[in-house]
């Protein structure tokens, strides 16, 4: 999932209440360009140079005072919303309070420029009651929201940013003013206020500025707080000598505190400030460095009062002194601390590195990875480790922080796994998230070391896999790839030798009817036989899962070979054999010799044939006709070169027609009318034939949609075709878009549909006569099925095959089949109709028997569509 999608799948949770932001939401999507995620850089540069040409102008004319703060202020509001609208954080109440804090200090602006030279005023009373709390309050949230760990070292640390930064402030301006007897108590209390807050202030701004998110947004949100800072210094020094008066450089520290407040919360990266991050050392050691200074301002006021003249406020020093030290120490127990706590980690990844070289699977690295975790984390620490094998994303790649990962988990610490430059997988822990930062270092030595062992595992794994290739478990044959050799040593060998390939007549309704065990039974058995019938005068392989080879080195001549063809094609295992024979007469590669065996076998006769053909050049042009044919029939479809017509199916009482059978036909304009027995072959092989069927359900079911006769449409369905994605989706929409009723149309199927996974067939069946389409199977008999299936099967009527109605006339023990067919059809509720009716003792015979409906040449040949509108009328008149 990528950035974008992360955060837009977080803004679907739970969100504050923010009312009063969402008022000017949408007039501040007005301002953003498209739906799109992120502020636009276009706009974020428009308003930099807008901020920018204001701040100049301030700089060449102060006198301008609202003219100038005016646009300031109303622009910098609007930039916060429409960063928070358009770049979408995953926590949007810090923002939200960022934003009212920035307005209610505009406010505060305004009614001091209407009380200029008022100290303290209602000015005050807005900045202290209303923006310093929200200001306050928005950043803590932000500190809290990015994943920040609040450890002692952390704590400490800030103790001693904000002492030192107290000690100036107290120096430089609250006990000034506190000392001040010309001042009224209210006016002491207000004027301390600003630097006492400008204190914590500075203390949240320092937590940022020194977590683990280091953006450009976080840089502009510092530089906003630091010109507030900076003009709040200001103003209370000049308070504190000459007094304060608009249009100084003052102005400059409130009109930085504006632009980059805007500027950073319209930059995309302030997203990343509400993010859960790693904490890397560059920002440990900088963190060190800040506190090295804050530490040493005591020492250094000291000093220079000592060069100026008496020590005005040594106690005061002493006692800042003393507590910056006893937080030095503290601070550097707990780097002792953290040094043993390192030094444990160490040793627990020594034992896990050393557990991890014993590993033998994956699954023995998954356990070492959880125990070593385990105890790499505190004491009853809720965790989850979860080993995820993968090539996808680069390496080498950052560990990540992530609030998306394991389930029941707010955090995941997320390490690429790989070795050199390829990544194998992920390590992902998931965890509390005090937890998984003491996890950060030890977690990238613990994912590499289990990346090598499974980079070991897996190259022992490729070769052990190597060395079954050549054997098939099944069987105990040899595979594919041994085949390969033996036939490159057949073609090598010089002399007379012999590549057969064999394969199981309809092996998969063997497994379809009889049960997987049943399909494993009998190729166990075949490769007996077959083994047993080569013996020492060649090998045998197994191919595929109906397929097997045999090489013969030296087949003896070609009588011979066609002897054992013979009989290995006669073996008889529950199943009948077909072959293909290639020999090393024709010159060529191993890879010739397979694929000439391949023709072979694939042009070899049926039963009452010879079941196996030997290769000569011949079969190559039957391929290459196929090929053509194929090509051909494909262009057809795409051109429309195909038609329809219409065969009419009758009453044999009235001999009124109900319905016709849609039949496709392709009058080719070179090899004339292509019989479907010809193409629908290749069109099945190739899987062109959902492709046809679906222009045979479009034509005929819009042909049924202008008949008023009220007459059905069958449409013949493949076994690929009906299973092929959305086909169920396919009908409605067709019947939809022509307006035929449902109930006008019937879909043939054939018996050999029903082998496949017979829940999700039958569900499909059901939903299509669930919307009234009825289901017809089509060649009834000729399948693999029992008749006892069909109470099971949801059809409405049976298309007894022409096979059983050619034969009623001349045998009664046929007649009798036909009559228990129908029987049973009646018994069962179901219409039958008889197929390839063409004389009238079949026609007498089927209606005395019971068959209420048949087709064929006795009653009419199929129609084009005029020629079946034409039948409709007549019999209508």
């Amino acid at each position: 999932m990528s950035v974008h999608q992360r955060h837009v799948t977080r803004d679907r949770g739970p969100a504050p209440d923010l009312a009063g932001f969402r008022e000017v939401e949408q007039a501040a999507r007005l301002l953003g360009s498209g739906r799109q995620r992120g502020v636009h850089r276009r706009t974020l540069l428009l308003y930099a140079v807008w901020s920018a040409g204001l701040f100049v102008a301030y700089l060449v004319a102060p006198q301008l005072g609202l003219i100038v703060y005016g646009p300031v202020i109303v622009s910098t509001i609007i930039a916060m919303i429409v960063g928070i609208v358009r770049n979408r954080p995953r926590r949007r109440l810090p923002w939200a309070l960022l934003t009212g804090a920035y307005a209610a200090f505009a406010a505060g602006s305004l009614v001091a420029y209407a009380n200029i030279g008022a100290f303290p005023s209602s000015a005050d009373v807005v900045f202290i009651v209303v923006y310093l709390p929200l200001l306050i309050t928005a950043l803590i949230t932000l500190t809290r929201s990015g994943a920040t760990v609040l450890d002692r070292a952390s704590a400490l640390d800030a103790v001693i940013l904000t002492i030192g930064a107290g000690y100036m402030a107290w120096t430089f301006l609250i006990q000034p003013f506190l000392t001040r007897p010309d001042l009224p108590v209210l006016t002491k209390l207000v004027s301390i206020t600003y630097p006492l807050t400008d204190v914590l202030l500075l203390a949240l701004l320092a937590r940022i500025g020194l977590g683990a998110v280091r953006t450009a947004s976080a840089r502009l949100l510092i530089c906003s707080g630091l010109g507030m800072l900076t003009a709040d210094t200001m103003y209370g020094l000049m308070r504190l000598n000459s007094g304060f008066s608009l249009g100084g450089p003052t102005d400059l520290g409130w009109l930085l505190f504006y632009l980059c407040g805007g500027l950073a919360v319209l930059h995309p990266s302030m997203v990343r400030l509400t993010e859960p991050q790693v904490l890397s050392r560059t920002q440990v050691s900088l963190r060190r460095g800040v506190l090295t200074v804050a530490s040493l301002l005591a020492p250094a006021v000291l000093l220079i009062q000592a060069l100026r003249g008496p020590v005005v406020d040594g106690v005061l020093i002493a006692v800042v002194s003393a507590g910056l030290i006893l937080l030095a120490l503290a601070r550097t127990a707990t780097v002792a601390t953290s040094l043993r706590q390192t030094l444990g980690r160490e040793r627990e990844l020594r034992q896990a590195c050393e557990s991890l070289l014993a590993c033998s699977d994956t699954a023995a690295v998954t356990a070492v990875l959880q125990n070593a975790v385990g105890r790499l984390l505190p004491d009853d620490t809720r965790h989850q480790v979860s080993l995820l094998p993968s090539s996808d994303g680069p390496f080498p790649a950052p560990m990540e922080l992530t609030p998306d990962g394991l389930d029941g988990f707010d955090l995941t610490l997320r390490c690429p796994l790989g070795v050199g430059g390829t990544r194998i997988g992920e390590l992902l822990v998931g965890g509390d998230e005090a937890g998984l930062v003491e996890l950060q270092e030890s977690l990238p030595v613990l994912a590499g070391q289990a990346a090598t062992m499974i980079d070991r595992i897996r190259l022992s794994d490729e070769n052990e896999r190597r060395s079954r290739a050549y054997v098939d478990p099944l069987t105990g044959l040899g595979t594919r790839l041994r085949f390969t050799d033996d036939v490159a040593d057949v073609v090598t060998g010089g002399r007379f030798g012999a590549v057969l390939l064999v394969n199981v007549d309809d092996f998969r309704a063997v497994n379809d009817t009889r049960g997987h065990q049943a399909g494993d039974d009998l190729l166990i058995a075949l490769a007996g036989r077959l083994t047993e019938l080569i013996g020492d005068r060649g090998r045998v392989s197994r191919l595929g899962a109906d397929e097997f080879g045999v090489v013969v080195p030296d087949a003896g001549d070609p009588a011979a070979l066609d002897e054992l063809a013979g009989r290995l094609v006669g073996i008889r295992v529950g199943a009948r054999l077909r072959a293909g024979v290639a020999t090393t007469l024709d010159d060529g590669t191993a890879t010739e010799l397979i694929s000439r065996a391949d023709v072979a076998l694939g042009s070899a006769r049926e039963a009452g044939e010879p079941r196996w053909r030997r290769y000569d050049a011949s079969l190559h042009a039957q391929v290459l006709d196929r090929r053509q044919l194929l090509a051909e029939l494909t262009q057809a479809v795409a051109d429309g070169g195909l038609r329809m017509d219409y065969q009419p199916i009758v009453e044999l009482g009235s001999g009124r027609t109900v319905g016709f059978e849609a039949l496709a036909r392709w009058p080719h304009p070179a090899r004339g009318m292509v019989s479907p027995v010809e193409f629908i072959p290749v069109a099945e092989e190739s899987g062109l034939i959902i492709e046809l069927g679906a222009w045979v359900l479009h034509t005929s079911v819009r042909e049924a949609a202008s008949w008023d006769s009220g007459h059905y449409v069958s449409v013949n369905v493949s076994v690929r075709q009906f299973h092929a994605p959305g086909f169920v989706e396919r009908v409605h929409r067709e019947l939809a878009s022509s307006g035929l009723p449902a109930g006008r149309l019937t879909l043939e199927i054939t018996e050999s549909l029903l082998l496949g996974d017979q829940d999700q067939i039958h569900a499909d069946l059901a939903r299509l006569r669930a919307a009234g389409i009825r289901v017809s199977i089509d060649d009834f008999g000729t399948g693999y099925s029992s008749l006892s299936y069909l109470h099971r099967v949801p059809v409405d009527t049976l298309k007894l095959d022409k096979s059983f109605v050619d034969t009623i006339t001349t045998s009664p023990q046929q007649h009798d089949l036909v009559r228990g067919i129908l029987r049973m059809a009646d018994t069962l509720s179901l219409a039958v109709v008889a197929e390839g009716i063409e004389t009238e003792e079949e026609h007498r015979l089927l209606r005395e028997a019971g068959c209420a409906y048949g087709q064929g040449f006795l009653f009419a040949r199929p129609l084009t569509g005029a020629d079946a509108r034409a039948r409709m009328r007549s019999e209508a008149g």
